[in-house]
């Protein structure tokens, strides 16, 4: 009678690691008031002008949903889909394509 292979995971866990450095995230413009090299018309500057997307590997990232090819964008709800989520949901059922 042959006896069972013994089951062998397939991911290998590393176990506790004490000595790791984690880098520092930069202070954020939330959390630091602006500095004197920072004057007021250059921050307006950077927020007025549009955002180009940036491409971050394989991935592109838009600074915001506005920015998004058009098939990508939100549609905009109809009258009866606002009705229908206000009342709780639909009240027919809708069948075919």
């Amino acid at each position: 009678m042959p006896f069972p292979k013994k089951h062998v995971p397939l991911i290998k866990f590393l176990g506790p690691r004490k000595f790791l450095q984690h880098p520092h995230a930069p202070p954020t413009a939330s959390h630091s008031s602006p500095s004197s090299s920072t004057s007021a018309s250059h921050l307006a500057s950077q927020l007025s002008a549009p955002q180009q997307p940036q491409r971050v590997g394989n991935a592109i990232t838009y600074a915001s949903p506005a920015q998004l090819p058009k098939r990508y964008q939100r549609r905009m709800l109809t009258e009866a889909e606002i009705v229908a989520i206000q009342a709780g949901g639909a009240d027919a059922v809708i069948t075919g394509a």
